[in-house]
């Protein structure tokens, strides 16, 4: 009752979401000939939904998927009394709702700052498919960009029977990589150790390193993650480990890892069909969905590439010890060449600048977090609901699912290390069972070919060219078309402001400009590969 006034009240970009939890009620909504539902369905078809499901967090998930992507707020309304029926679950399903359009429209800022730059390092890195492998996983890309849906955590959680089976520890840059960089030390040598690359500067600095590590950042200040101290002996050559590295990650890293070993990984960072070109001409590598977190990225790459028990460590979410970040990770380094006799704390002022809040954590201790932090913390927690394999054994921060205790024993046997470190007998040859992935099959790729990538140019140059001309036309007023065929499938061009194509002028010339400088971009590599071939 009621719904019809309200909907005539609403702006027409608005949306009624109808929920039922109570399954009599449902029954009686949809098959009674004396419910107005029917009919307000067929009258607002546009503006009002009904759900009902026997579980609140399938509910969600069904909700998230259909929710507009322009919608911003939610609006909890109780029309009748059938609300206080399941009060405590109405209110946690418009919670839920409204942290998932936080998170969207935190990926939406996100998108407008770095939106281009993504774009700008995929078509840089492109022509070093032709020398660096691909990553090779059995995941799916979601059908929905950005939400995190039900199909897409099983895609992302579950490894193909040819993976390695072999115990794998995920090391994250927080500061329980400190606090059990001795556990990590204990079974380095039966494990396969894998690192976000914010973590690489802390365990070389204990003398430790990773097998694989994770690269995702696409911004210049991630060569501080890789500028660790040489070795103290002069004469010897600095131990570089294995990289995977996103297809829009800075190109002067992936550069350098293209010839001292790695594999490319792609972030679907936004929902445009550039993507499905690229798969097209068979150039697609491993495909991860976009999470905004290395950490995160990494445990979901490692779920998917290896089929053994899973630890992590590092992942604390929250300013351990008033640190973003472990001793010795990029930021702290920053912090001590930044701070003064004045200024003795830099981080202290970074952090409270970001309003940090109090959060329950580990050991019923508080901890001090913001938002995006929050967030990282509940993308593991649902990789954990997903995949049983994962623990973490790290001692502080934020809960994240299921708890190993932080010793010794424990994590070795969560892991399924049996034997005594103390006796080198007993220790079977695991890390010769572990495997990188590039080294086990079905997980690469391998190369590609120089004409695959050429076809990929040539046909990505031909549509620039025609999206430049449209887009000369529409300016000229020399265009009768509404809706420019070129541009439409040329969102690289716009994404970032924008879901649709530009329709003001100033929005044109911006499109424009971005038009003229992925072409260049893209000349650059096809000439390259044509003086090659010649």
């Amino acid at each position: 009752y009621g719904v019809s006034t309200v909907l005539s009240q609403l702006p027409l970009d608005s949306v009624v979401i109808a929920v039922e939890l109570e399954p009599d009620l449902n029954l009686l909504s949809v098959t009674s000939p004396e419910s107005l539902l029917p009919a307000l369905l067929t009258s607002y078809p546009e503006q009002l939904q009904y759900f009902h499901a026997p579980y609140t967090q399938q509910l969600l998930q069904e909700i998230c998927r259909k929710i507009p992507t322009h919608i911003r707020r939610v609006q909890l309304l109780s029309l009748n009394n059938g609300y206080s029926l399941h009060a405590e679950a109405y209110r946690e399903l418009q919670q839920g709702i409204e942290d998932e359009l936080a998170r969207l429209w935190r990926n939406r800022a996100t998108t407008l700052a770095l939106g281009p730059l993504w774009v700008r390092n995929l078509f840089r890195n492109l022509p070093l498919l032709a020398t660096m492998p691909r990553l090779d996983t059995p995941s799916k890309k979601d059908s929905k960009f950005g939400r995190y849906t039900e199909s897409s955590r099983t895609s992302a959680s579950h490894a193909s029977t040819d993976c390695p089976r072999g115990p794998v520890v995920v090391v994250g840059a927080g500061a329980s990589l400190e606090a059990d960089i001795d556990i990590i030390r204990n079974v380095r040598d039966q494990v396969t150790l894998v690192a976000a690359d914010s973590a690489l500067g802390p365990l070389k600095g204990h003398g430790i390193t990773p097998d694989l590590v994770v690269v995702l950042e696409a911004q210049p200040v991630n060569r501080e993650h890789f500028l660790f101290p040489a070795n103290s002996q002069p004469g010897t050559e600095q131990e570089f480990p294995f990289t995977a590295c996103d297809l829009s990650s800075l190109p002067s890293l992936a550069r350098y890892f293209a010839k001292s070993g790695g594999l490319f990984f792609i972030t679907r960072f936004a929902d445009i069909s550039l993507f499905e070109r690229i798969e097209q001409h068979g150039l697609v590598p491993a495909t991860v969905m976009p999470v905004g977190s290395v950490g995160v990225c990494a445990i979901m790459l490692t779920t998917q590439i290896f089929s053994g028990p899973i630890g992590i460590t590092g992942f604390d979410s929250a300013y351990s010890g008033g640190l973003p970040h472990t001793r010795g990770a990029a930021s702290h380094r920053w912090a001590l060449r930044r701070s003064t006799r004045l200024d003795q704390e830099p981080l202290f002022t970074f952090r409270y600048n970001r309003r940090p809040v109090a959060v329950n954590g580990k050991g019923d201790h508080t901890y001090l977090t913001e938002p995006n932090l929050i967030g990282s913390a509940e993308r593991i927690g649902e990789l954990f609901n997903s995949c049983p394999r994962l623990f973490d054994f790290g001692s502080i921060g934020l809960k994240l699912g299921r708890e190993v205790p932080s010793t010794k024993e424990a994590v070795r046997a969560a892991l399924g290390i049996s034997a005594s470190v103390s006796d080198p007998k007993s220790l079977p040859a695991q890390k010769e069972q572990q495997t990188l992935p590039h080294k086990s099959n079905g997980i690469s790729k391998g190369l590609v070919q120089t004409t695959g990538l050429c076809s990929f140019l040539e046909t990505e140059i031909t549509l620039l060219n025609a999206g430049i001309k449209e887009l000369i036309k529409l300016e000229t007023g020399d265009s009768e078309q509404t809706t420019p065929s070129a541009v439409a499938k040329l969102e690289y061009l716009y994404f970032d402001v924008s879901l649709a194509a530009p329709t003001s002028s100033a929005g044109r010339r911006r499109a424009l400009l971005q038009a003229y400088r992925y072409k260049e971009l893209l000349e650059h590599s096809l000439a390259k590969f044509s003086g090659e071939s010649a």
